[in-house]
């Protein structure tokens, strides 16, 4: 479904095309009637898009592909996806997904496009751009929050479901990490082969375009002490994890040592031969009770190897 929609900006006038959930049809209304080239409709629909900057020189259109971050209930941990913005004359494309997911993400686009102020076409899509990184701070802060958290629970109680649910904060670093890189790159290569000549920005173009380079250069340093951190933390609940279970293992083998030494007397007791206490009635009292010596004399030596503490 294609909206259209004009927007009044303090310089020129732009339409904003908008479409919810690309199909065959909207796509060649797009290609016919708007002259969009096919392959930046495909960019649009491709959801493994990695952030990139375009230009068809033959109808003078641009593309940016900006990853957005997002919460992936399939997977229970925080991904990105494309968005994908086309520019040609004083139109402005966006392309929309209605799946549950991506509600955060497409209220925000409409919030954006709902604002006033915006000084130009270009200014209008790095205030959207603007809002989109500053996303990812919204996003860090939840996954540090949820690493505390799991470090609170594991020194109450170390289970798995604590390393799982560290293992999803670990999976939504990397993909954040990684769609802000790419993030940055593509954006600066946007300042290189835009942001001159005779489509040089504005001052308040360029000044924007800083903003979001300065948060996305924060957010992948947050993401990167956060790494860091959950990689310490691993390394950590794995000593933990090994040293219980060697201590429980230690105990095992401690309770294993005094059954044999029962089973050893009790055996030796039980063979069809002459021996002590064979014929009186005491017999049993007095097998328990050499058992019991030799327990003691066992427990004694093990409390001199110090594997009791």
């Amino acid at each position: 479904m294609i909206k259209r929609k004009r927007i009044e900006t303090v310089t020129e006038e732009i339409e904003w095309i908008n479409t919810i959930g690309l199909t065959s049809e909207d796509k060649q209304i797009l290609v016919e009637e708007d002259g969009l080239a096919n392959d930046f409709l495909e960019y649009a629909m491709d959801m493994d898009e990695n952030a990139r900057v375009e230009q068809d020189n033959d109808n003078g259109a641009r593309l940016l592909s900006f990853d957005a971050p997002y919460f992936d209930s399939d997977s229970n941990s925080y991904t990105t996806r494309p968005l994908v913005f086309i520019i040609k004359d004083s139109r402005l494309y966006t392309f929309m997904d209605d799946d549950r997911d991506y509600s955060q993400i497409n209220h925000l686009l409409n919030r954006s496009f709902q604002a006033e102020g915006y000084d130009s076409l270009y200014h209008m899509l790095f205030s959207i751009l603007y809002q989109f990184a500053m996303m990812y701070h919204d996003k860090l802060r939840i996954l540090h929050k949820e690493r505390e958290n799991i470090g609170k629970a594991f020194r109450r109680n170390a289970d798995n479901n604590e390393i799982y649910r560290l293992t999803n904060v670990e999976t939504g670093l990397v993909y954040l990490l990684s769609s802000l890189k790419g993030n940055k790159i593509a954006l600066n290569t946007l300042r290189r082969r835009w942001g001159y000549g005779i489509t040089a920005f504005s001052d308040i173009e360029s000044e924007k375009l800083e903003d979001i380079l300065v948060e996305l250069a924060q957010a992948i340093e947050v993401s990167e002490i956060n790494m860091t951190l959950v990689e310490k933390e691993k390394s950590t609940y794995s000593t933990i994890i090994d040293n219980n279970l060697n201590g429980t293992m230690k105990y095992l083998t401690i309770i294993t040592s005094f059954l044999a030494v029962g089973e050893v007397t009790f055996g030796f007791f039980g063979m069809n031969t002459e021996i002590p206490f064979l014929n009186s009635p005491f017999g049993w009292i007095y097998t328990i009770l050499v058992t019991g010596v030799f327990c003691g004399i066992l427990g004694y030596f093990l409390w001199k190897m110090k594997l009791f503490k």
